[in-house]
């Protein structure tokens, strides 16, 4: 212990002698060990650490296949019984009043045995029982980021009353903190019972019974019993599901069901994909292999540079494993030092990370990543153990070191001791390619999809979210706001349209229904469908959708006005070819409807998908259904800025307890269709540019070693008359081999990452011939500049000084 004491204070000394190499060393180290860090802490908080508020999260399972309709459920729980305990939710929006303004919340309906069945204990209160399900008890549960928020963490919530969906709820308890249940992305403010729902349900979900078999609307989970794996889970599942179709007549697909492992995070759901965080993880890597192969370099040429001491060390009885551990020794400091610094990186890249936007209003900062005692211990051990492999080769070669040549000082020519130092080269370079490769194709997916036409333009659009339905609105009082709220904001000053509508393109919903058309007959079996919105008055003006032929709505579309709709381009083409739709007839969810007009086609799904046929309905002739659901209002203005507050000041006098929420430009909802392009993009490209920048660095570090060795040689070459442009090919030429390797080994990564970007790709092939040559050529156009540098000092050797050096 002593010895490795004085070692390490050798070190320390000897690295303070070296200040310009100290800190490059730990500050490459920092930039790599940083952000592994932090990308771990992200790994770790969702897909590693146990389910928060969660007993034994190894004993839960996913029931998969369809949603469950609670007679379903029911039966499901008891052919189960005994092997797995079956439990069920279903995430709802709800409007929560009380002492304070109201507002809306994500709640759960949930079973009543779902926190037994979690084993979750309350931090407040009590949780929900079966009995509370099975009597239907107005009660429910309240998240402790909601109790904490709004009640102040007031334990007299407890007991006390809130509305939800204007209907009179009694709080029981506060559920453990950061419980979000077992399904990535799904955060609750608040649970209530399945038995409580007919309380909340309001608009089209209210006409929906309890007892009937074809709602599915509930996610089954369970936990196993003692002794039970998971074929056993899931034949109990398919034998109770078997049992129960065939009990009420329904065919059943065994292949259709199964019961998969809750793994601590769960599912991914329709959150952000697993692959986008081994993207991220593999970048990481590929940036921290690039540095310490860059530190692995600088200390060769260091070693290089300390021949003499080494060969003296020899000289005066030191052995190999004695030379070996004293330059481990600054290995280890090195890399420990980058490690302490790669924690502050770390701290800043998880602050940045908890900032960016995600789909589906969620953060990533909302998983609590942090710098934890698990994070810290993973940075000590990737510290250690990057000094250990990327310290122990430099080290073994360097403690190769001949004692007489280099206690006469002589230089000798280079030898097959630089091969390690070009390997390493290649290897950056081959990363380098790989990450540039990768930030590039999503680069130009990017351009590609945002040169797509919509078909609509979102610029200058600001969204705002209301629910009448939860608000208890009446058919008649719902047609009343839609009429109002509109027009009065058409009529604001600086207002260009503006309109409400139930679904909106690229927002993530759209509503499907079958339909007959006149004159179109289809083929035997074939039970045509079409995506259809609910629109206002001004809708297409606020998009600017183009009209094409006939009229748009108006006000006077009303309730008691003839039923109309109006097509898209591509449904007038498909069900009247060679003739107008307009002045026909089209029927949909059982109301036949007058084709009054002709607009231009807009991608509703998602900007990769081709504009399918749609239709548009006056949303003022469905006051007892759409209206009463989540509902969109539009306006266009000249900046954009003043739409939030015209928006929430119209609602007010309109209805001063109604919640506005969810107000944003709806150029932000195309956005976060390509926010995996964006966010893959920038972070690739940064690591990316990172890399080449540490491979250039490593190239000039190797060429200018490299030359420095054969100083001698090129002094004889110009003093027998080679010119200086001969030394400077010469030593570019030595840079060709490892530029050529690591290209090629760059291409092979280039295509395995485009091909697991696949799905990321809009427009762009996985191997893009101009995205690989692009990258190519700034890879070799940035090694040539790195080499040149050290070759044209080569080349203006001065023989005379290189002759008598030695």
């Amino acid at each position: 212990m002593k010895a490795l004491w004085t070692d390490l204070r050798s070190a320390a000394r000897s690295l303070r002698r070296s200040p310009g190499f100290t800190l490059a060393a730990v500050a490459i180290l920092a930039l790599g060990i940083g952000a592994n860090t932090a990308i771990f802490s992200l790994i770790d908080a969702v897909l590693l650490r146990p389910l928060p508020g969660v007993a034994s999260p190894g004993e839960l399972v996913d029931i998969h296949g369809h949603v469950l309709s609670y007679p379903v459920l029911k039966a499901l729980r008891e052919g189960a019984r005994g092997r797995v305990r079956v439990s069920a939710w279903s995430r709802r929006e709800l409007s929560l009043s009380g002492a304070s303004s109201p507002q809306r919340i994500t709640g759960l309906v949930v079973t009543g045995d779902y926190f037994d069945v979690l084993g979750a204990a309350p931090s407040a209160g009590r949780l929900l029982f079966p009995s509370d399900e099975d009597s239907g008890a107005s009660v429910a549960v309240l998240s402790h980021d909601l109790w904490t928020t709004r009640f102040g963490g007031d334990p007299a919530v407890v007991g006390s009353t809130v509305r939800l969906n204007g209907t009179p709820f009694t709080v029981v308890g506060v559920a453990p903190p950061g419980l979000r249940g077992t399904v990535f992305g799904v955060f609750t403010d608040v649970w209530v019972t399945i038995g409580a729902w007919p309380h909340l349900a309001t608009g089209n979900l209210a006409r929906l019974d309890l007892s009937s078999r074809n709602w599915g609307w509930l996610v089954g989970f369970g936990r196993l019993a003692p002794g039970v794996g998971i074929p056993a889970a899931r034949t109990a599942v398919v034998e109770a599901l078997r049992r129960d179709a065939a009990a009420n007549g329904e065919e059943f697909r065994a292949e259709d069901w199964s019961a998969r492992p809750t793994a601590s995070a769960a599912d991914l759901g329709d959150g952000i994909p697993a692959r986008v965080f081994a993207i991220l993880a593999a970048a990481v890597v590929c940036a921290l292999m690039i540095a310490c192969a860059n530190l692995a370099n600088l200390l060769i040429a260091r070693a290089s540079r300390r021949e003499r001491e080494i060969a003296l060390r020899q000289a005066l009885g030191a052995s190999r494993g004695r030379l070996i551990r004293m330059l481990l020794s600054e290995s280890f400091l090195l890399c420990l030092a980058g490690g302490a610094a790669g924690t502050m990186v770390a701290v800043w890249a998880l602050g940045l990370s908890a900032a960016v936007p995600l789909p589906d209003e969620v953060s990533i900062g909302a998983f609590g990543a942090s710098l934890d005692a698990r994070a810290l211990a993973f940075s000590a051990a990737l510290s250690a153990a990057t000094g250990l492999i990327f310290g122990l080769l430099p080290a073994l070669r360097a403690s190769r070191t001949r004692l007489l040549p280099s206690i006469q000082a002589s230089s000798p020519t280079v030898t097959r001791r630089s091969s390690l130092r070009w390997t390493l080269v290649a290897a950056q370079i081959a990363l380098c390619l790989g990450l540039l490769a990768s930030a590039g194709l999503l680069g130009r997916s990017l351009g590609r999809a945002l040169s797509v036409d919509l078909g609509f333009d979102p610029q200058g659009v600001t969204l705002a979210s209301v629910n009448l339905g939860l608000e208890r609105y009446s058919p008649e009082r719902a047609a009343a706001f839609l009429e109002r709220v509109p027009a009065r904001l058409a009529e604001s000053r600086g207002v260009k349209a503006a309109s409400i509508a139930a679904t909106l393109p690229l927002s993530g919903g759209v509503d499907n229904d079958s339909f007959e058309a006149e004159g179109y007959t289809p083929p035997p079996g074939v039970h045509p469908d079409v995506d259809n919105a609910a629109v206002g008055a001004g809708y297409f003006a606020t998009l600017r959708i183009p009209l094409l032929e006939g009229r748009v709505f108006t006000v006077r579309d009303r309730q008691d006005a003839p039923p109309v709709a109006i097509v898209n381009a591509a449904m007038a083409r498909r069900y009247f070819p060679g003739r107008s739709a307009v002045g026909r007839w089209l029927k949909i969810a059982g109301t036949a409807r007058t084709i009054v007009g002709i607009v231009g086609n807009v991608r509703s799904q998602g900007i990769g998908d081709a504009p399918g046929p749609q239709a548009y309905l006056p949303i003022s002739q469905l006051t007892d259904s759409a209206a009463l659901s989540k509902m969109e209002i539009l306006v266009r203005t000249e900046d954009g800025r003043s739409a939030p507050a015209l928006i929430r000041e119209e609602v007010r006098l309109a209805d001063p307890g109604l919640p506005v929420t969810n107000v944003e430009p709806y150029a932000a909802i195309v956005d976060a269709q390509l926010l995996p392009q964006r966010v893959g993009s920038s972070l690739l490209g940064v690591f990316g540019a990172l890399s080449l920048v540490l491979a250039a660095f490593g190239i000039y570090a190797v060429v200018s070693w490299s030359s420095s060795r054969r100083r001698r040689e090129f002094g004889i070459r110009l003093a027998l008359g080679a010119r200086p442009a001969d030394v400077r090919r010469l030593v570019l030429r030595e840079t060709a081999l490892p530029l050529v390797v690591g290209v090629g080994a760059g291409l092979g990564l280039a295509v395995a990452a485009g091909r697991l970007l696949r799905g990321l790709l809009y427009g762009v092939a996985p191997a893009d011939p101009a995205t690989l040559a692009a990258v190519c050529a700034v890879l070799a156009a940035s090694a040539l500049v790195a080499a040149d540098l050290p070759a044209r000092r080569a080349a203006h050797t001065d023989p005379v000084d290189a002759l008598r050096s030695e």
